[in-house]
């Protein structure tokens, strides 16, 4: 068996984190007693990717995301969104769509047993430079599981919001909608703290696990 794999997620764009893809890890996962996910510098992307990959970690049915616009209160509850046909849903297309309509969506993982199972150690690497749905996801892993957070505060920009170009080379974010967490915690202006501080820099991945390691956040 393998001792550690390491894997980054820089973005959970549908076009760059498709389901295939995620399966792909699952199957590298299977043989490995640590699963060690770095976070750092991902842009964030699609609710229904953080549901992809969740779902390897989570029981079925669990609560990962929510969106809210104003006029939430009028619904009595959420819309709930397990997956979504990616090619309708590049650049969030299709979620912005379903918000709209419904003003409060649920992202629940799917369906499914977790296919690498619930025995793994796992660590999450984070920093300042990880946003929106990639701060969802570390929350949700922080949340419903023992994996260890280490590393620095992440950015606190969780929030839908549109991008208006007002000429001139600038451009103003609007916001739409607030996002929380599965358990309804707001991220927003907030971040998701480590519950282990360390800063890695440009450390490889090699020197990140002797890092872990010498931690304690790891045992041999």
């Amino acid at each position: 068996m393998v001792t550690c794999f390491f894997v980054s997620i820089r973005s959970f764009d549908v076009r760059r984190l498709r389901s295939a893809d995620v399966a792909a890890l699952a199957q590298a996962m299977c043989d490995t007693a640590t699963i060690i996910l770095d976070l750092r510098l991902n842009g964030g992307g699609s609710g229904s990717a953080v549901v992809e990959l969740a779902s390897l970690f989570l029981p079925p049915q669990t609560p990962v995301l929510q969106i809210r616009t104003r006029q939430w209160q009028m619904q009595q509850e959420p819309f709930i969104i397990h997956t979504l046909p990616e090619e309708a849903n590049l650049d969030h297309a299709l979620e912005v769509e379903l918000l709209r309509q419904h003003h409060w969506v649920e992202y629940r993982t799917k369906s499914r047993n977790m296919p690498i199972g619930s025995d793994k150690h796992g660590v999450v690497l984070i920093d300042k430079q990880c946003y929106s749905n990639g701060e969802i996801f570390v929350r949700c892993m922080q949340e419903y599981t023992s994996a260890a957070i280490v590393g620095n505060k992440t950015a606190g920009y969780v929030v839908a919001a549109d991008e208006h170009d007002i000429g001139k080379g600038y451009k103003i974010t609007v916001p739409f909608a607030e996002m929380l967490s599965g358990q309804g915690t707001q991220l927003e202006g907030v971040g998701v703290q480590p519950d282990i501080e360390a800063d890695f820099g440009d450390l490889n991945e090699e020197q990140i696990i002797d890092n872990l390691y010498e931690m304690n956040v790891l045992r041999r």
